[in-house]
């Protein structure tokens, strides 16, 4: 079974289960860095055979939430390494300077893993996935790719989705957000993120309309 995180480029997440306790959950730190030590594969023909022989699946969402997504979890927390990084080298975090950031980097491809565009981390050109979930369906397609894989029985039900808003939902939050950014920010984030917009039919236009039409921010920032 190969879970693909798409944050993690040409990486192999699986979820550990103890044959004497399957839903006991293990004590690690930080899961991002033991997941790259214990499962990174370096060698790209054994990856494909992995991919030919083993269910994969990605999970993507609209590029626009999960920047909300990665502002709000990440650099709003102060005590995040993230949040702090951005706090010592820009000051009070805003969703604004945040995007600056992004739409600056972009133009170098030098992307945070958090919000680095699908396209670019998960290989979906040369990898063919048994299955690509959105996360607006993730509980429904988690359930049949467990199904598919013979582990609906050993795997425990999520009780919630991580990175998901409190309160308010996502789409409310990345509007309110968006209605930060100029149009041209907007625009220039579009394109940062145009094949994975396209590539899984998400619409731009939704938050794009959301943005201040008039005032031009970026070639004075």
């Amino acid at each position: 079974l190969v879970f693909q995180k798409m944050i993690c480029k040409k990486s192999l997440f699986v979820r550990m289960i103890h044959n004497q306790n399957p839903r006991k959950r293990l004590n690690v730190g930080n899961w991002y860095n033991w997941t790259l030590d214990k499962f990174t594969v370096e060698d790209e023909e054994k990856l494909r055979l992995l991919f030919d022989t083993a269910v994969s699946f990605s999970v993507v969402r609209h590029p626009f939430e999960r920047l909300v997504s990665a502002y709000q979890d990440k650099i709003l927390d102060e005590e995040s390494p993230l949040g702090q990084s951005f706090r010592r080298h820009r000051g009070e975090p805003s969703f604004a300077k945040l995007i600056r950031l992004v739409i600056k980097r972009g133009m170098t491809d030098n992307f945070n893993i958090h919000w680095e565009p699908y396209i670019s981390s998960c290989n979906y050109c040369s990898f063919k996935y048994t299955v690509i979930s959105k996360m607006e369906t993730l509980e429904e397609d988690r359930e049949m790719i467990l199904r598919m894989v013979g582990a609906e029985d050993v795997v425990p039900r999520k009780k919630k989705i991580h990175n998901k808003v409190v309160g308010k939902n996502i789409e409310e939050v990345t509007k309110e957000l968006f209605s930060e950014l100029t149009r041209e920010e907007g625009e220039a984030l579009a394109d940062i993120y145009k094949y994975d917009l396209e590539m899984f039919g998400y619409d731009a236009d939704m938050y794009l309309d959301m943005t201040n039409q008039e005032y031009k921010r970026l070639n004075n920032s």
